[in-house]
């Protein structure tokens, strides 16, 4: 990963961590604990929108609010890990493939 990559890795991280506690302080649990979000800047709604599609965020019950799907929400975090885990295992395959093809 590029430079870049990761420093909008981070920000995007940041941005997650910073919807995620906001929705966690104010309770907002289930549809009927639904409160207002609108993050600011073009990252935090990007990220917004993502964690909809993947059901971790719900529109509450007014369609205004919104609340955590914290059982959702741990299994999208799970799958994050479980694809570095397998991309870590398939770079460290290639690595030793290659050191052996180097072999006189």
């Amino acid at each position: 990963m590029s430079n870049t990559g990761a420093v909008v890795a981070a920000i995007r991280m940041k941005a997650e961590t910073e919807i995620v506690s906001h929705l966690r302080s104010a309770g907002a649990t289930s549809p009927e604990r639904s409160v207002p979000l609108s993050p600011g800047r073009m990252t935090g709604r990007s990220v917004l929108r993502a964690l909809i599609r993947q059901n971790a965020i719900r529109k509450g019950r007014d369609g205004d609010g919104y609340w955590l799907d914290e059982t959702r929400y741990g299994e999208v975090r799970d799958g994050r890990r479980r694809t570095v885990l397998i991309v870590v295992a398939v770079l460290a395959v290639l690595a030793v493939v290659l050191l052996l093809l180097q072999r006189p």
